[in-house]
């Protein structure tokens, strides 16, 4: 779920609330990592659940 989405404040909002958390220490940032697998079974059944719609 998006953060700012999740609070219910606009965007920019949000933006400024976070970079402020960043700068005093209370929150951190990483990248997101990357799925090792995938796995094309789901991926299967994921098109075939969209295609049955």
């Amino acid at each position: 779920m998006e953060i700012a989405a999740g609070l219910g404040l606009p965007v920019s909002i949000t933006k400024v609330l976070l970079s402020d958390l960043l700068a005093a220490g209370r929150v951190s940032a990483r990248h997101p990592h990357k799925a090792t697998l995938i796995d094309l079974d789901i991926l299967e059944q994921v098109l075939v659940g969209l295609r049955n719609l």
